[in-house]
């Protein structure tokens, strides 16, 4: 037999294309190995998840968690007193706080097609500038805008931080889109999945937000979900702490119940009457710890007091009134029954509990007069803010006309001092009123995946997390 040796040329050729396949083989390797684009979603559990998202509509839990990954305000504030923008090439004040000038980045976009363009930020910093102080007046220098009031304002870039100014466009869907990381790709009743609009290393690509049933959710036992913190904390699962990494934090947060009834005598019986603490184990019977607080204003904010609200509960009163309350925790009602036969008893009122999935309940707030005459709310802010706790306006029936001037004026008013000083007397006439019966504040254990790195993005992470932010 013939023995055939390649030449030299044929063996370098081999030599050659053996070096190409393994190279080949290794850049296969480091593709599938490599957490890149297109492999990491971010899955939330929500029990309000919004049929629509309006940046009018930031106070809701539900829409501000999606807010925050879809919109963008124009400035961003740390420590109080460090303002940065993401909107804008440039800005600059002057030491008056009269005079305002910024320069909008216009390479930004809002979903493809629909930029954020020199005369979109024109109409846009006029109306929500004159929306703030309706004597301001905007200009226009090449490409930069300058905004002057007639007196120094202070608060203006602290407007300007808020959600509810981002800026917004209309789309052909029920979500609004904004100059955020994400966009709005599909909305249903029960799943929102936002689809970020450029590409990262190390990060998340898409947000997928299921809404939350109740404590029978298979969704419970979905370990591909990374943030659970947005459901009771009674109601996250053991695994979760075995595989997650977990903190103790108390949260600027204040859990109340309404009170939706026109007759302030029916009022001041329900708020001196309801006995605190036997209450809040009826409604939320798990839960074996709570923070106790005086007014609807939480420990972390000027004016808040530790404590149970005074109460003084007079005699029993003749009526044969019935109330509603709206519950939305459902699997309670036994030990709401239970407990509403006992305030009968004391107070002569009776008490019909009707349990509402959180998505209709929303969609009975904008409808008037509102079918609930009690119901248990949460407000939470991200910063140490009186605003947040002190507006109950949009979920009453009644009007409580002192208390709405002296909140527009709070909100108008520049000086920090002042601006307390007002927000405290606001929570006392609260309580005057009998409209708000503070329940408790929230103290609780949060929970987020392994191996999560860049968490450095502000305490608002541990309620609404930026997810863009976000590295492993």
């Amino acid at each position: 037999m013939t023995n055939l040796k390649p030449s030299g040329a044929d063996a370098r050729n081999r030599k050659r294309m053996m070096g190409i396949a393994v190279m080949l083989a290794l850049l296969m390797t480091l593709a599938l190995a490599w957490p890149g684009r297109g492999n990491k979603q971010w899955e939330a559990l929500l029990a309000d998840v919004p049929k629509n998202v309006s940046t009018t509509d930031a106070a809701i839990n539900g829409v501000f968690y999606v807010l925050k990954q879809t919109h963008e305000p124009l400035f961003r504030v740390d420590n109080g007193h460090d303002y940065t923008s993401r909107l804008l090439r440039s800005w600059s004040r002057d030491l008056t706080y009269r005079h305002y000038t910024f320069c909008p980045d216009t390479s930004l976009v809002f979903i493809p097609g629909r930029k954020f363009s020199s005369e979109f930020f024109e109409q846009y910093i006029s109306s929500i500038t004159h929306a703030f102080n309706q004597s301001a007046t905007v200009s226009k220098t090449g490409n930069c805008f300058n905004v002057r009031f007639n007196r120094p304002r202070k608060s203006y870039l602290d407007y300007l931080t808020r959600y509810q100014q981002a800026p917004t466009i209309d789309t052909d869907g029920p979500f609004e889109a904004g100059l955020g990381p994400f966009y709005a790709k599909t909305m249903t009743a029960d799943e929102i999945r936002l689809i970020r609009k450029g590409p990262v290393s190390r990060g998340y690509d898409s947000i997928l937000i299921h809404r939350y049933i109740g404590s029978s959710d298979p969704q419970l036992q979905n370990r591909r979900i990374s943030d659970f913190n947005k459901i009771s904390a009674v109601d996250i699962p053991d695994w979760v702490r075995s595989e997650q990494v977990g903190f103790q934090d108390v949260v600027l947060n204040t859990v109340t119940l309404v009170i939706n009834h026109p007759d302030k005598k029916i009022r001041k019986s329900i708020y001196n009457c309801m006995d605190v603490d036997e209450f809040r184990r009826a409604f939320i019977s798990q839960r074996k710890e709570f923070l106790d607080i005086q007014s609807v204003l939480p420990i972390g904010t000027a004016g808040a007091k530790p404590g149970r609200p005074a109460q003084t509960c007079p005699k029993r009163l003749k009526t044969s009134e019935k109330l509603i309350f709206a519950n939305l925790r459902p699997g309670n009602e036994a030990e709401l029954r239970l407990f509403f036969k006992d305030f009968f008893n004391k107070t002569g009122l009776r008490v019909e509990i009707i349990t509402y999935p959180v998505p209709v309940f929303l969609e009975l707030l904008k409808k008037t007069p509102r079918k609930y005459n009690l119901v248990v709310m949460s407000k939470d802010a991200v910063q140490s803010d009186q605003a947040p706790f002190l507006k109950y306006s949009h979920i009453l029936d009644y009007e409580m006309p002192s208390i709405n001037a002296k909140y527009e004026k709070m909100q108008r008013t520049d000086d920090p001092e002042k601006r307390d000083l007002l927000g405290i007397e606001i929570a006392n006439d609260i309580s005057m009123e009998y409209a708000v019966l503070p329940l408790y504040q929230s103290a609780r254990e949060y929970h987020y995946p392994k191996g999560i790195k860049n968490l450095v993005v502000g305490r608002g992470f541990f309620e609404y997390p930026e997810v863009a932010e976000l590295r492993w």
